[in-house]
């Protein structure tokens, strides 16, 4: 009773007659990893603030001992395609992490309450995460499911079941692999009904109605459907999807341009062609070799909705043909940000003059990287052909492009080798001077730049609502 009386004695501080109200506003706008210190400040910081920590949620199963480098790497192949205000529901600093998934279940259970507040989470995890963890997880997932505004899931496996039956905003499939693939021809035995249950299958992912962002990764055939008849195209405009990745794929062929037709509108696509022997798969011979013509004339359907389009077809080991988009991406009306190799865009000039580059750029393009190859930069010929290409595109930007505001040239390395991360700087920079070209484009409102390495972050910097 006398500790009681000399408590309430004690003046009251300025921070106590803050109104709680007050204290709820300001956790509501702290970040999650400085939020987690909050709660801890104090017994009314923790009331008041505690559900904030549950807002958004990420969840990632794996062995400990590959924990930091799995989730490093699914990171980074998740930033392409993904809205950057919604790309908190996978990053630490603007959600909070489910250490003890067991733990985390009981908690929602027992406190209905604390579970309301929850709206956005990301669950992932790899063939490594204990089966267990991941069967808890999947319970998790079903008390969270009618609360989520926001749900991004990654699976390891082709796992069509569970991934439809959830509310799933962001999807990361693997596509099935070769085993699988294999067992659809079933010894080279063409079977109907196995071809169109991975059609259907597929088809089912995209008609999740809660789907917007979609990636399929690591697809080692397009060439599985069965083939459909000509007036079959009642699946055509059906899905909500608005973003398609495909990391480390293999080139379009009819099974992906049967696919492209599906979205009503696809906004973002990004493509990556696999690179390496060792990592390389084409069905039975069946796959064709990189086309930028091929794979244009298939994206052709969305050509009045694409307005991010990222296309890797470098270090193909199949080769590539020696076609080019040509002029196709000027019916691209919405396209503002474009991802290629110059190689796609315009010949290098050896065989025959190449097509003037400003003639093949979209009309209302607003960001522009494109990837040059060794020859463009440190053979003397080919680099003036680039030049030239270049300045037809700061000469005629009002008539071509004339929202044009930032051009980047990369590479992925330089022509002798890995540099020192400031001499890479050097190079680039020696590149650029060797253009001459950075006050040309100044004057007519473009920044030009150099790097080295993969357009980072690119769909996930730049994507709009």
């Amino acid at each position: 009773m006398a500790s009681q009386q000399i408590a309430s004695a004690q003046p009251s501080t300025a921070f106590d007659r803050i109104p709680a109200e007050i204290w709820r506003q300001i956790a509501q706008a702290l970040p999650a990893n400085s939020l987690s210190n909050f709660v801890l400040s104090s017994r009314n910081f923790y009331k008041c603030a505690n559900p904030h920590l549950y807002r958004t949620l990420h969840f990632f199963g794996t062995s400990k001992s590959k924990k930091e480098a799995a989730k490093a790497a699914i990171l980074q192949e998740s930033c392409f395609g993904v809205h950057r205000a919604q790309s908190w529901l996978f990053h630490s600093d603007h959600s909070s992490s489910i250490n003890y998934i067991r733990a985390f279940l009981k908690t929602i259970t027992a406190n209905p309450e604390l579970r309301s507040h929850i709206t956005g989470a990301s669950f992932e995890w790899d063939d490594t995460a204990n089966a267990q963890d991941i069967l808890i997880a999947k319970r998790c997932l079903e008390l969270l499911k009618p609360l989520l505004s926001l749900l991004r899931l990654a699976l390891p496996d082709f796992d069509t079941k569970f991934a439809i039956t959830s509310n799933v905003t962001f999807l990361e499939i693997v596509y099935p692999d070769e085993k699988l693939i294999n067992d659809y021809y079933d010894d080279n035995r063409y079977d109907v009904d196995l071809h169109e249950g991975l059609r259907d299958n597929v088809y089912s992912i995209f008609c999740i109605p809660t789907l917007r962002h979609l990636s399929i990764k690591y697809a080692r055939t397009w060439h599985a459907f069965n083939p459909l008849p000509p007036t079959s195209d009642s699946r055509v405009g059906t899905s909500n999807i608005i973003s398609l990745s495909l990391p480390g794929t293999v080139p379009l062929s009819r099974d992906l341009k049967e696919i492209l037709t599906w979205p009503k509108a696809l906004r973002y696509i990004y493509h990556e062609n696999v690179r390496g022997n060792s990592n390389f798969f084409q069905d039975n011979g069946t796959e064709q070799v990189t086309s930028p013509e091929v794979f244009i004339q298939g994206l052709n359907t969305q050509r009045h909705a694409i307005e991010e389009l990222i296309y890797n077809n470098e270090e193909d080991c199949c080769g590539q043909d020696e076609t080019t988009f040509g002029t196709a991406l000027r019916e691209f009306i919405h396209l503002k940000r474009l991802a290629v190799s110059r190689d796609s865009l315009v010949g290098d000039g050896v065989n025959e003059e190449p097509q003037p580059l400003h003639e093949t750029l979209p009309p209302n393009l607003e960001e522009a990287w494109i990837q040059l190859d060794s020859g463009d930069t440190y053979d003397d010929r080919q680099q003036s052909f680039l030049k030239q290409g270049l300045q037809g595109i700061a000469m005629n930007k009002e008539q071509c492009c004339p929202s044009l505001k930032n051009l980047v040239l990369w590479q992925i390395e330089a022509q002798y080798g890995v540099y020192p991360k400031n001499e890479y700087r050097a190079e680039a920079g020696r590149i650029l001077n060797a253009l001459n070209l950075v006050s040309t484009f100044q004057e007519v409102g473009i920044r030009l730049d150099f790097t080295f390495g993969n357009p980072t972050k690119f769909g996930a910097s730049n994507l709009m609502n």
